[in-house]
């Protein structure tokens, strides 16, 4: 039984609709910075547009190049963690066939015990986690990792990190604009008065920014914790409910629960792993 409809994906627009508002959010503050008038919303525009394009043709080789990350080597990475790659690969693509046909896997040596998804195709494992994990949680984890291609969270946060780095430019460069409109200021000021109201402009100026991206940074960490949902969901759906929900428990496990404040709370990037696995006993019960 194939296509689209088989699998409860949460889709582009409907599981990233926070990084593309930000984005938007992003766009609409460079233009007021460029000019607010119809030239500089075309500039704005193009910008956006060859750095997205980069992004997401030559970005994704530039990660995983300053991460270390490496292909399958030795004959026992070939022969178990790539026939895992393969099956998972292949029930994600039999039952979703709008998944990209060329996604990679790809190891980090790091012992950290992590993996993720990124760029177009590119899908991750640490040594951590490989030497954690048995070869069906594996499968569950990978499974989790294609869905999060499969409704686009990845392209959505690289689309994320080139505003974010326009944004970050700009500020740079008003910055500096300010210090030098501050020394001119100042060189024809003898009384100091301009000196003390654009220091004063340069603070609301940097609280105005804090603000923001704190706003942003809670925005897109509610997105995040909905794709880790949709993405279970996936790997549910594709048939590796069971063997993610072992994966998750040997998770909790060996984390170390510690105390953290409200605002580390609304800024986690994930939810709490026995919410994880309790919506997926519930999606696994739905099934019998």
């Amino acid at each position: 039984m194939k296509g689209c409809l088989f699998v409860k994906k949460g889709g582009f627009f409907k599981t990233n609709w926070a990084y593309l508002t930000w984005l938007a959010f992003y766009l609409f503050v460079s233009w007021l910075v460029l000019g607010s008038d119809l030239q500089s919303l075309w500039i704005t525009v193009l910008l956006y547009a060859v750095s997205i394009s980069i992004a997401l043709t030559g970005g994704e080789y530039i990660l995983r190049y300053i991460q270390g990350l490496r292909r399958l080597m030795t004959r026992e990475e070939h022969e178990t963690l790539g026939e895992i790659f393969k099956e998972v690969y292949q029930e994600a693509k039999e039952k979703y066939n709008g998944l990209n046909s060329e996604i990679e896997l790809f190891i980090s040596d790091k012992m950290i015990v992590n993996a993720f998804a990124m760029g177009r195709k590119t899908i991750v494992l640490t040594k951590g986690a490989i030497t954690t994990f048995s070869r069906d949680e594996l499968k569950g984890i990978l499974a989790h990792e294609f869905g999060h291609h499969a409704n686009g969270d990845t392209k959505a946060l690289l689309l994320n990190t080139v505003g974010n780095g326009i944004f970050t430019l700009l500020v740079i460069a008003f910055r500096i604009f300010m210090f030098f409109a501050t020394l001119i200021m100042n060189a024809f000021d003898e009384s100091g008065i301009m000196n003390m109201i654009m220091k004063f402009f340069r603070w609301v100026f940097d609280v105005m920014i804090l603000i923001l991206l704190g706003l942003g940074d809670i925005l897109l960490a509610l997105n995040s914790r909905k794709s880790e949902f949709w993405a279970d969901r996936f790997a549910s759906d594709v048939g590796f409910n069971a063997e993610l929900i072992d994966a998750l428990k040997i998770l909790e496990k060996i984390t170390t629960p510690s105390d953290v404040s409200l605002l580390e709370r609304l800024q986690a990037s994930h939810p709490h792993l026995a919410e994880r696995v309790a919506r997926l006993e519930g999606m696994q019960e739905q099934a019998i």
